[in-house]
């Protein structure tokens, strides 16, 4: 089997903060890579939509290993607006012998209020008493 790209949109809460996390975890290159959301994401405390940025409509470019990582805004802002209802993203790239390949990933924010703040990369922090 050749080599394919394989872009996905995902979210990542760390210290607080929520980012949504661009990646192609695929070995080839991803050209013409968009992303259409089922739903405005507004962000950076309800200032900007996020999910309308240029980036997620027209990058040209997203070579194999290459993640970007987009500020959405603070967790408990997104709560407090409503934000955490769940959204689909639908990304779609092409590749130079496999044009039109597309992928929908399904989130849902609301799982992330109910980590305790003392979550780190995955491991409960030690506690200090």
């Amino acid at each position: 089997m050749g080599r394919t790209a394989e872009v996905v949109l995902d979210l990542e809460v760390e210290h607080g903060c929520v980012h949504l996390i661009l990646a192609n975890c695929g070995d080839a290159v991803a050209t013409d890579v968009r992303v259409e959301f089922s739903r405005p994401l507004v962000g950076i405390g309800g200032s900007l939509e996020v999910s309308a940025l240029p980036l997620f409509r027209r990058l040209g470019v997203l070579r194999p290993g290459r993640t970007l990582r987009i500020f959405w805004d603070a967790a408990p802002s997104i709560s407090q607006r409503g934000e955490a209802s769940p959204f689909v993203a639908t990304v779609s790239w092409d590749e130079r012998d496999r044009p039109g390949q597309r992928a929908a990933y399904h989130h849902d924010p609301s799982i992330y209020q109910q980590w305790p703040e003392c979550l780190e990369g995955g491991r409960k922090l030690k506690d200090p008493s």
